[in-house]
């Protein structure tokens, strides 16, 4: 197995790992204490400040999951944020990133694939640099489908990891899970190609 691989690996499994262990209060739309405003976060450095993790149109960053290596992301509204959110599917996120060599090559869908124990793979596709596999198979996570997205993407020698979870019958464990994490990865690389942003970029609650 290659290095590569082996850090994909880890990748992945850290972010089953880690999203298994997220208590119920960060876990916006199943949380039952009030979010705060300040908590929601359009993006956040990570990878030693490498890469600009930005959240996907309607969704934020719950700043107070964020870890060195794992942020969780949600849409605005379950963490306090504002902005339009009517026509944004209840999704949660989970994102890990772990630096690579100079070179390693980007992932690809059939890598995913090899990782994943236990999960019937419905798909598996490859788009604009995005390995992407919706898969079916118990999640650990009480009130979510078992049907969800993984993906995978490198920028400036990050590898970055992730899940995403919708509730039962939810629109995010179908197609539009696929283009929420494309937008990620797109809104990433790009505000990651000029790094470095200074801080945190917050949401504002007085914006629409």
């Amino acid at each position: 197995m290659s290095i590569w691989t082996f850090d994909r690996g880890l990748v992945l499994a850290a972010s089953l790992a880690l999203a298994a262990c997220v208590p119920a209060s960060e876990m916006g739309f199943l949380s039952t204490t009030p979010p705060q405003p300040d908590s929601a976060l359009r993006a956040a450095v990570m990878g030693d400040g490498a890469i600009a993790l930005t959240a996907p149109p309607g969704y934020c960053i719950d700043a107070g999951s964020l870890k060195p290596g794992f942020a969780l992301i949600a849409r605005c509204d379950t963490l306090g944020g504002a902005g339009r959110t009517a026509n944004v599917p209840l999704a949660l996120i989970t994102a890990t990133v772990v630096t690579q060599k100079a070179g390693t090559p980007a992932p690809r869908a059939a890598d995913l694939v090899s990782v994943l124990d236990n999960a019937q793979v419905l798909q598996a596709k490859d788009q604009k640099g995005v390995a992407l596999v919706q898969s079916r198979g118990e999640t650990g996570l009480q009130g979510f489908s078992d049907t969800h997205w993984r993906g995978a993407f490198l920028v400036n020698d990050v590898m970055v990891g992730l899940a995403l979870y919708a509730p039962v019958d939810g629109k995010a464990s179908g197609p539009r899970g696929a283009a929420i994490l494309n937008a990620l990865a797109t809104q990433t690389k790009s505000n990651s190609a000029n790094q470095r942003i200074a801080a945190p970029t917050p949401v504002s609650s007085n914006t629409n």
